[in-house]
């Protein structure tokens, strides 16, 4: 019969002192508040005093626990060091392709005419190969001739050749030769 009425006192104490830690912590803010605990005095019985003010020392001479609930989450600190490069990852997918560029210059040829013999004055006209156009072009007169020059080399109006002509101070009849250098050109 005594040991039921210790095991009875013994549960009836731990039911008593949970509710009483449950309504202490229900009525007193827990978010600042700094919880102390002493020994109970032998008289009493095993178990704790749970204040909230630092009675400094216990009846019993011991120092008081302590303990309280954290606090708000404070400020974050500063960036750390950059971490080692991780490893290579695998390669992405391919690309699409690229739109093509614009059409260029092809098939570059330089045409000429032979050597002539025309009366002083005359245009001479080299043709580009169809359907190539003129990219410049130029006039030569044979060697020797000191008193011939070049009067008229430029593109013809349809950009399809090259033109040329020569006066000489006497009327003397010079040889002459037209140059047209042609290509492809994409519009």
């Amino acid at each position: 019969m005594k040991k039921f009425l210790a095991v009875f006192i013994a549960i009836l104490f731990s039911v008593s002192l949970v509710t009483g830690i449950a309504v202490a912590s229900s009525k007193i803010p827990t978010d600042t508040v700094t919880f102390y605990a002493c020994p109970e005095p032998a008289d009493v019985g095993p178990g704790f005093t749970i204040t909230t003010t630092n009675p400094g020392t216990c009846d019993d001479g011991s120092t008081p626990l302590q303990w309280n609930n954290p606090g708000p989450v404070g400020p974050a600190g500063p960036q750390g060091d950059t971490g080692p490069a991780g490893p290579v990852g695998p390669p992405g997918p391919a690309g699409t392709d690229g739109t093509n560029g614009a059409p260029g210059i092809s098939g570059y040829v330089i045409v000429s005419t032979p050597f002539l013999v025309e009366n002083p004055g005359t245009i001479v006209e080299e043709l580009c190969p169809v359907p190539k156009v003129v990219l410049g072009g130029g006039v030569d007169l044979g060697t020797g001739y000191t008193h011939a020059a070049i009067t008229l080399s430029r593109p013809d109006h349809t950009g399809k050749g090259w033109k040329g002509a020569y006066s000489s101070i006497n009327g003397t009849h010079v040889t002459m030769r037209v140059w047209a250098i042609c290509a492809l050109v994409a519009t």
